[in-house]
Parts: C-alpha cells; sequence; structure tokens
C-alpha cells in the first residue's frame, strides 16, 4: 500500500461553508489494485520453498477427505490466512492441483481467493483468504476462551 486516510476539503464565502471527506486508498502498483478491487485474478504457481520459511501455522480449523487445515500466519505481513495441507503423491498429485487450479480459476468478491501454494515430494499446500467469522473463533481458541459458534454468528449478521 502506498497510502491511505481520510482526506478533507472545505471552502467557504459569505453565503457559507461547505466540506466534504472521502476515505482514499492508495495501493503501490496497478496489479495490487486490481487484485483488491476483484479487476484481475492472480495466478498462483506452487512455490518450492519450505512452507514454514514464510508462515508460522497455528491451530486446526478442520479436516476434509483431501487435506487438514490450520489458521497460518503470514510472517512478512502478520496477516492471517487458512492453510490447507494435502498429503499425497503419484496417482493423487492430479487432485491435489486441480483443486489449486480451481481456486486460481474462481473469481468474485463472495469467495475465497488463494494467496499462495507450496509443494514438496508427497504433500500440496494451498494458503487461501481466512472467513471472517472464524477469526473471532481464532481468538477464543488462542485464549481458550469457550464460545457457541451461534453466538458469532449472530453477532456478525
Amino acid at each position: 500500500m502506498k497510502d491511505e486516510g481520510l482526506y478533507s476539503i472545505s471552502a467557504g464565502n459569505v453565503a457559507g461553508s461547505i466540506s466534504c471527506s472521502v476515505m482514499l486508498h492508495v495501493e503501490e502498483n496497478e496489479h495490487e489494485y486490481g487484485y483488491r478491487t476483484y479487476r484481475k485474478k492472480m495466478d498462483v504457481k506452487p512455490h518450492d520453498k519450505p512452507f514454514d520459511d514464510l508462515y508460522d501455522l497455528g491451530d486446526e480449523l478442520g479436516r476434509g477427505t483431501q487435506g487438514v487445515t490450520y489458521h497460518a500466519v503470514e510472517r512478512s505481513t502478520g496477516r492471517n490466512y487458512a492453510s490447507k495441507i494435502m498429503h499425497g503423491r503419484g496417482d493423487l498429485k492430479p487432485f491435489m492441483y486441480n483443486e489449486m487450479e480451481a481456486m486460481n480459476n474462481l473469481h468474485h468478491r463472495k469467495l475465497l481467493r488463494l494467496h499462495d501454494a507450496f509443494e514438496t515430494d508427497n504433500s500440496v499446500t494451498l494458503v487461501m483468504e481466512l472467513y471472517p467469522l472464524l477469526f473471532p473463533y481464532l481468538i477464543c481458541l488462542t485464549y481458550n476462551i469457550r464460545i457457541n459458534v451461534e453466538i458469532i454468528i449472530k453477532y456478525f449478521s
């Protein structure tokens, strides 16, 4: 991000005065602007770097038939993400790539976006946006606070 802030202008004369304010967000480059406004998709390709070099892995968020999803924090920015780790090799790899390709092609403001991907000989890790309703739940997990998920949903409704 290049700049962000509330900018205001006021004008006045004998007839009176008027003012106007606007919240302005200027991106560093056009590509980032296109991504944030859902005008451009980012084509995420898997890194061969270790996942642990760039992210800290947190609590388990869920399990499915293809893998386990964890809370992850990007070290360079401190941003929260969901990280799905899928283990397998050989015949299972195409299924993992299919999921990554589908997420690269789905591009809508109401869908979670793929942020990053990593590949090893026996796993593929997809780093995606964290659903906003899960963040308060993660805070409760971190501090061992017991809370009902329905309460969180009502709070954000």
